[in-house]
């Protein structure tokens, strides 16, 4: 069986009443904060992304640019040396 509950005093519950007001707007802020954080979370992963693509992508091909002349250099050096091994030896 259920036994009724004693009415608090006044002067109990009136603090906490009166942090109604206090605890909405805090709520209402708190809501605003994780928006702004939210929106902040976007950008940053959008700025990350640019980075990523302008920088690291603009770096490897910067590599591979760099590779692909140091194969021709390559190329032309064992081709000069073999035509001087063939002058040399004939």
């Amino acid at each position: 069986m259920l036994e009724p509950l004693p009415i608090p005093e006044t002067t109990t519950i009136l603090p906490l009443c009166m942090l109604t007001d206090q605890l909405s707007r805090a709520e209402t802020v708190h809501a605003t904060h994780a928006k702004i954080v939210e929106e902040l979370m976007v950008q940053s992963a959008q700025v990350l992304a640019r980075w990523y693509e302008g920088a690291v992508m603009h770096e490897g091909e910067a590599w591979m640019a760099c590779e692909e002349r140091l194969m021709r250099i390559e190329r032309w050096v064992r081709r000069e040396e073999s035509a001087k091994a063939r002058l040399h030896a004939g």
